[in-house]
């Protein structure tokens, strides 16, 4: 997370990327949001890492995964990401 940009009122912007074998859902994804919202005590924007890498916005898609940086690795399901934009 970039401390320099970072304001008592920021949200933390959250890209996760889960293991081709585990199944999840938008539901999944809203639920997990809101638990890291209940951790942090700040609203949370969380996305899909291959919804990006999908995306048709170039500096969007370019921005976000360049400026990923891992925050949480589980080799079996999922990695958590913080990215700036």
């Amino acid at each position: 997370m970039r401390v320099d940009i970072f304001w008592s009122d920021s949200d933390i912007d959250i890209l996760v990327q889960c293991r081709d074998n585990v199944r999840y859902s938008l539901f999944g994804l809203v639920r997990m949001s809101d638990q890291l919202e209940q951790i942090f005590h700040r609203p949370v924007d969380l996305i899909d890492r291959k919804a990006i890498e999908q995306s048709a916005n170039y500096f969007c898609r370019r921005t976000i995964l360049n400026s990923a940086e891992a925050i949480y690795i589980d080799e079996r399901f999922l990695c958590i990401y913080t990215y700036s934009v």
